[in-house]
């Protein structure tokens, strides 16, 4: 991306899938991900305020955009004169608002409900919350044991081998030498809640993955799940997590060449959903939904993959940004490939970002 289209400061997206205004580091796992045209960003510096949406017209008179635009598209616009009184006014509404929010959550503080937190779809870079920050209500009323027995049931063992790992233009033979256990699920928030005593998903669903989680956010749910069983329970490797995607096919997808609708839970920006873990036919090693519903963590620092054969590869030792593989049900069934991967910072949280585990035998 040259400096030219480089985004700066804040930016406002909206339509039916973004609402909310996004910071530069937020903007670029959007623009990662091929979900943002980075030519169609809006680019404000009005003092650092973010524009809200009820200002994007006010603001600029002339915007003749449509208000469902996958991004509002404002450039070269001028500003008016009495900005700075519009800016000041909007922000005195926003503290009335505030405080009327304030009231509302203090006297509601006792009431227990299963809607989604308040937010909108895409990246959160805010530091990792603990636990007393976060939903601290056993919603799903599932035990500590009864948690801990789910996942342990749940392992599949997968058999050493060797696959072509990546795309046509950057494949390259990969051997694992040793079995391991995947998850035959990705970890579901009743499971998540059960040894953690919270739940960050957004939509909330017992038998739904877990989401708005970072691979920060995963590493302590396993600390903490490892602590009590004594197990070695971790996150997949890349080169695990696309082998046991693959389940031996070569193929684009593990069920051929192209994939529907009716095979994984793809779709785009405005008509997914999240579903139930399993809701879709399993591979041929038995995991299900490896191709959409979430974003799956891996151990992996994101690089180049190496030149030459590899044998039991587990990525660099350093990096700025995790690899996530799998694709999600807001994306269309290009990016669920298996050999797809995108990489996105620790400390992100995504609406359709979750996790299964792998664990040594």
């Amino acid at each position: 991306m040259s400096n030219e289209s480089k985004p700066q400061g804040w930016f406002y997206l909206q339509d039916e899938t973004w609402n909310g205004p996004f910071k530069t580091s937020g903007l670029k796992e959007l623009v990662r991900k091929g979900l943002v045209d980075p030519n169609t960003l809006l680019r404000i510096g009005i003092a650092g305020v973010p524009i809200k949406a009820h200002q994007v017209k006010t603001l600029f008179p002339n915007y003749q955009g449509e208000e469902q635009a996958t991004a509002i598209s404002i450039k070269n616009k001028g500003i008016p004169n009495n900005a700075p009184a519009l800016i000041a006014g909007a922000l005195i509404l926003v503290f009335v608002l505030g405080i009327l929010f304030f009231g509302l959550t203090q006297s509601d503080n006792n009431m227990t409900t299963d809607s989604g937190q308040n937010g909108f779809k895409g990246a959160s870079e805010n530091p990792p919350k603990s636990g007393s920050q976060m939903q601290s209500k056993n919603v799903f009323q599932v035990s500590l044991a009864e948690g801990i027995a789910s996942i342990e049931k749940e392992m599949v063992l997968i058999p050493a081998g060797r696959f072509m790992i990546g795309d046509q233009s950057e494949r390259l033979k990969v051997t694992l030498t040793k079995h391991f256990y995947m998850g035959k699920y990705e970890v579901t928030q009743e499971q998540w809640e059960a040894v953690m005593g919270n739940n960050p998903s957004q939509t909330k669903g017992a038998k739904l993955p877990v989401t708005n989680v970072s691979w920060k956010d995963c590493h302590e749910f396993i600390k903490k799940l490892n602590g009590i069983t004594k197990g070695k329970y971790r996150l997949p490797t890349e080169a695990e997590w696309e082998y046991a995607c693959r389940a031996g096919t070569t193929t684009v997808y593990s069920v051929g060449d192209s994939i529907t609708k009716a095979d994984a839970n793809i779709g785009d920006v405005t008509a997914g959903s999240i579903k139930a873990v399993g809701s879709y036919k399993a591979n041929g090693f038995s995991l299900y939904d490896m191709h959409g519903n979430v974003w799956e963590w891996c151990e992996d620092w994101m690089a180049d993959y190496p030149v030459g054969d590899v044998t039991d590869p587990k990525g660099p030792a350093m990096g700025e940004y995790r690899v996530m593989r799998g694709g999600s049900f807001y994306l269309f069934g290009s990016s669920a490939r298996s050999s797809l991967r995108t990489y996105v910072s620790p400390s992100v949280r995504d609406i359709d970002g979750g996790f299964r585990l792998a664990r040594a035998p």
